[in-house]
């Protein structure tokens, strides 16, 4: 691609719906554009198995009918996203029920950002090197489960309410593994590994947060840390509450 081109390298037709893009290899050599790009109200788009690269905006973004707009079904899939350092590899906006799998994210500003979505699957995706892995920073109802996010700045942020975020590697992550800062928002059994500067960042309302082979620093927050057969310990069970342990 030349670096003149304005305009991205695949466009959907404006609120167009039903509508597949499969395999190709999308190099955008650092054009200020996007890669493939699904403009406002559309619906039911399937991206699945493409390469979209070098891309000065996003690699990938679609916008959908709203946040309150039921079915709206869009998908990106099994596909290859990386080198856009200002911009994210998945962008999806305005969107409900939408799915993000499979996926591998680097090298990007953002790996995979849902904005204002509700009742999205992100899983089974991996984002690596990027300045924040996975950013759900509004929206409610999304589901963000067993993905790895390593060697990025901040793992995953998670804004928005009622969110679940749950069963994700953590790793490597050099400003924190996850970072809360929505409301209502439930953090279970994700895995920290070595070398996150911060495990957890605290800075939701009203989360319910249940550790993982670590204690979790989640004042203020429904916490909960169980002893388990494989993972013993003697830190704090309940917030706010002292322990007692039984020896048979």
């Amino acid at each position: 691609t030349n670096m003149s081109v304005t305009v991205p390298l695949v466009t959907i037709t404006n609120g167009a719906s039903n509508v597949s893009v499969a395999g190709g290899n999308y190099d955008a050599n650092g054009a200020n554009i996007y890669g493939i790009f699904a403009p406002s109200s559309s619906a039911r788009v399937n991206i699945d198995k493409a390469t979209v690269m070098n891309c000065g905006l996003d690699c990938i973004q679609l916008n959908g009918n709203g946040g309150g707009y039921f079915d709206n079904e869009m998908t990106v899939t099994r596909c290859d996203l990386f080198g856009s350092p200002n911009h994210s590899g998945i962008s999806i906006w305005n969107a409900t029920q939408t799915v993000c799998v499979d996926n591998f994210c680097h090298s990007n500003s953002v790996g995979i950002w849902v904005g204002n979505g509700g009742f999205c699957n992100i899983a089974n995706n991996v984002c690596v090197n990027n300045s924040t892995g996975i950013n759900c920073n509004s929206g409610s109802d999304n589901y963000i489960i067993n993905n790895t996010c390593a060697n990025n700045g901040m793992g995953i942020y998670a804004g928005g309410s009622g969110n679940m975020i749950v069963s994700d590697l953590l790793a490597s992550n050099s400003v924190t593994g996850i970072s809360s800062g929505g409301s209502g928002n439930i953090f279970c059994d994700n895995l920290f590994t070595n070398g996150n500067a911060v495990n957890f960042v605290n800075a939701g309302s009203g989360d319910d947060v249940v550790a993982y082979k670590g204690s979790l620093s989640a004042s203020g927050q429904g916490y909960f840390y169980p002893p388990l057969i494989d993972g013993q310990h003697n830190d704090t069970i309940v917030n706010g509450m002292g322990r007692y342990d039984l020896n048979d």
